[in-house]
C-alpha cells in the first residue's frame, strides 16, 4: 500500500469515528431532551372518567403543559390539572380566578363576569352563595366573610400552617343564644354535637340553622358564627393575608365527581399543569 492509500484510509477511519460519536451525541441528546420534556414540559394524560365531559371525553389523551409560562398564565374555562389531596391528580375546569367574584345558584347555575354555566344534577348548593375568590396579597377580614368564605379562610389558614382553633356562637340577630341548641337539630338522622361544629362545611352548618331557626320564637335570622383562635396564645384571628392567587375549579358532572365544592379553593402552586 503506497503512502496516499495509506493516508486516506487513515482519514477515512477517522471520519468514520468522528461520524459514529457525532451520531451517538445526537441520539444521546434527542433522548435527554425528550425525557426532560416528558419529565418537565409536556405531559401526556389520560382520562378514565366523565368528570370533565364534554370538554375532554372519557378514554381520551390530552397534552398538558407543566412550562411555568402555562401554568403561571391561566384564566377562567381553562383545563388544568391540579393535585390537592396527595396522589390524586384531577383534570378540571377553571370557573373561577384570583379576584373576582362566583355566584351559585341552589340549581347548579354558576355566573361570573367571566363565565355562565350550569352543573348537571349539581347537590352540594342547597342555597344560592356569591363568593369572592382571593389573590395573593388580599387581607381577609373574618368579620366580613359568608359561611363558605369562612370554609375557604379556615382552608387558607391550614395551608400557611397557622395553628388555631375554632370557637362557635349562636346567634339569633344580634342576640346571642346558648350554642347547645344545636343539639335540637340533626344531620344524617342523628343529634349535632357542639363538638362537632367547628369542622362542619357551610352546608351542614345551614342545615343545623335552618332547624334550629324552626324551634326559636322570634323574627331574628339564626346564625352560627365562627370565630378563630391562635393556638399559641389563644388571640383571636382577625383576619389573613393570602400568599398564594386561588382557583375555583369544577368538573362537568355534578354529584358525580369532585372539585372546589368538596375540596375548596385551589391554590396556585397545587396546579402541576395546563391543558397544551
Amino acid at each position: 500500500m503506497n503512502p496516499t492509500e495509506k493516508q486516506v484510509k487513515k482519514l477515512l477511519f477517522k471520519s468514520s469515528q468522528k461520524r459514529l460519536f457525532l451520531s451517538l451525541f445526537f441520539l444521546a441528546l434527542v433522548l435527554l431532551t425528550s425525557t426532560l420534556i416528558r419529565l418537565y414540559a409536556i405531559e401526556p394524560v389520560v382520562i378514565k372518567d366523565r368528570s370533565i365531559s364534554p370538554y375532554v371525553k372519557r378514554g381520551a389523551r390530552v397534552w398538558v403543559c407543566k412550562l411555568p409560562w402555562c401554568v403561571n398564565k391561566i384564566k377562567s374555562e381553562d383545563i388544568v390539572l391540579a393535585e390537592k389531596r396527595v396522589d390524586e391528580l384531577l383534570l378540571r375546569r377553571v370557573i373561577g380566578v384570583p379576584g373576582s367574584f362566583l355566584k351559585v345558584s341552589s340549581e347548579g347555575h354558576v355566573t361570573s363576569e367571566f363565565i355562565n354555566f350550569v352543573w348537571q344534577n349539581e347537590t352540594a348548593f342547597i342555597d344560592t352563595r356569591s363568593f369572592y375568590i382571593p389573590k395573593k396579597g388580599d387581607t381577609l377580614f373574618f368579620n366580613r366573610l359568608n359561611d363558605i368564605e369562612t370554609d375557604f379562610a379556615i382552608s387558607i389558614l391550614k395551608e400557611q400552617k397557622e395553628s388555631f382553633y375554632v370557637k362557635p356562637s349562636l346567634y339569633q340577630g344580634e342576640k346571642e343564644l346558648p350554642i347547645d341548641l344545636v343539639g335540637s337539630a340533626r344531620i344524617a338522622s342523628r343529634p349535632v354535637s357542639v363538638r362537632e361544629i367547628p369542622g362542619l362545611p357551610w352546608q351542614e352548618l345551614f342545615l343545623i340553622e335552618l332547624q334550629v331557626q324552626r324551634g326559636q320564637p322570634g323574627v331574628g335570622k339564626i346564625k352560627i358564627q365562627r370565630d378563630l383562635y391562635r393556638t399559641s396564645d389563644s388571640t383571636k384571628i382577625e383576619s389573613l393575608v393570602a400568599l398564594d392567587d386561588y382557583f375555583y375549579l369544577a368538573c362537568s358532572m355534578g354529584n358525580r365527581c369532585i372539585d372546589s365544592r368538596e375540596l375548596g379553593l385551589f391554590s396556585r402552586s397545587m396546579i402541576i399543569a395546563k391543558k397544551h
